[in-house]
């Protein structure tokens, strides 16, 4: 199922992934590509569901986490119709796609720059000196792009997860 992924990623070495279950629990804490994209860790999934669902309200308990990319985006599977959801931190928006988890990740292979922002990834990890980002870390905005801060590689630090949620999200419900 999850094959052309794992190849991708130079993650094969014997790992099979019959089922959405088998990839999670196979992946569960690995991160890929210096810290483009990582995939939670199981013991993690209750409290990133619950700290998305504090944010997003409306979703609250109709997903379920699975992974998160460098700049803090949070990836879920929905419920009901199997898609994933992505919650965006710094838009405060939730986007509904028309991919199933196997889909999803066949789209990374496809066009990893268009998914995950690859490009500008690579240019923030040159000129930090080729710095991983850690499981449990993301890059973000030093001054939020809703408090006038450009999208620009100076304007990116690595930062906490939880911390750049909790921060970028209470700052987004107040100017909002």
């Amino acid at each position: 199922m999850f094959d052309k992924f794992l190849k991708y990623v130079n993650y094969e070495n014997g790992v099979k992934c019959n089922s959405i279950d088998e990839f999670l629990e196979n992946t569960s804490g690995k991160s890929f590509f210096n810290g483009l994209y990582s995939i939670f860790k199981r013991e993690d999934i209750e409290k990133w569901n619950n700290i998305v669902g504090e944010y997003f309200p409306n979703y609250k308990g109709s997903f379920s986490v699975f992974a998160y990319d460098w700049i803090g985006k949070i990836y879920a599977i929905d419920n009901d119709s199997k898609m994933i959801k992505m919650f965006d931190p710094e838009e405060h928006e939730c986007y509904v796609t028309d991919m199933d988890i196997v889909q999803f990740h066949e789209e990374i292979v496809d066009d990893t720059d268009g998914m995950l922002a690859s490009n500008y990834f690579n240019k923030w990890f040159e000129i930090n000196n080729h710095e991983l980002i850690k499981y449990g870390e993301c890059v973000g905005f030093k001054v939020p792009l809703s408090l006038g801060g450009k999208d620009e590689i100076d304007n990116l630090e690595k930062i906490d997860m939880e911390v750049y949620w909790t921060i970028t999200l209470d700052i987004n419900s107040e100017v909002r």
